[in-house]
């Protein structure tokens, strides 16, 4: 293995999909924004428990049992037909954190609405991977971007340092799915879009 597949082996496994929610949420929770600027100390604490517990905690616990089961070949669902009943798993703990953050106090409909377009676009990604392999990790990285691109839309705050590194990283992120040939340039550009656009879809 030479040293640009080592650091293409590291930015997929660093950055994979299942820990991009939970970023995401964190920037929406505690960058400086009129997003949040409503909540108590307390309820953001909140937020990132119930958000560690069903982006990541829940679906890595899964994800571990399947593979010890053998219903998947690795964690990182490398073959596309095992991405299927784990993702949709996925995709169901995030509508329930939905509904577990509507009841929370002074929590913005617009914080609500980005979250809810990243649950859609990860729907959509869902259904496409049962018939084509979208590349989820550029979904993931560049659901962040979408992210903060949708905050900057509600709030006219800019996050130029924090947009920047996350736009780098997403690239990098992107190129190494490339280089480890688990993607064609058409997977990695559509899963991308897709990540970018879903967080604002609600928004208008």
């Amino acid at each position: 293995m030479n040293l640009i597949t080592k650091i293409s082996t590291f930015l997929s496994v660093v950055f994979q999909p299942l820990f991009m929610p939970f970023v995401a949420i964190l920037f929406m929770v505690y960058l400086p924004s009129e997003l949040n600027s409503s909540l108590d100390t307390e309820v953001k604490k909140e937020i990132v428990f119930l958000s560690f517990i069903f982006t990541i905690l829940l679906p890595l616990g899964m994800f571990i049992l399947f593979l010890k089961l053998k219903w998947i070949t690795d964690i990182h669902l490398t073959v596309r037909k095992e991405r299927i009943f784990p993702t949709f798993i996925s995709l169901s703990l995030f509508i329930v954190l939905y509904f577990l953050m509507t009841d929370l106090k002074g929590l913005s409909h617009d914080f609500l609405l980005i979250y809810l377009g990243s649950i859609f676009g990860v729907l959509i990604a869902n259904i496409v991977t049962m018939f084509w392999k979208i590349s989820i990790h550029g979904f993931g990285v560049f659901g962040v971007v979408g992210s903060l691109v949708a905050m900057t839309l509600i709030t006219e705050n800019s996050f130029p340092f924090v947009g920047f590194f996350c736009v780098l990283i997403a690239v990098l992120v992107g190129i190494s799915r490339l280089i480890l040939k688990r993607h064609t340039p058409l997977q990695v550009i559509l899963g991308s879009l897709l990540g970018l656009i879903s967080p604002s879809i609600f928004l208008f």
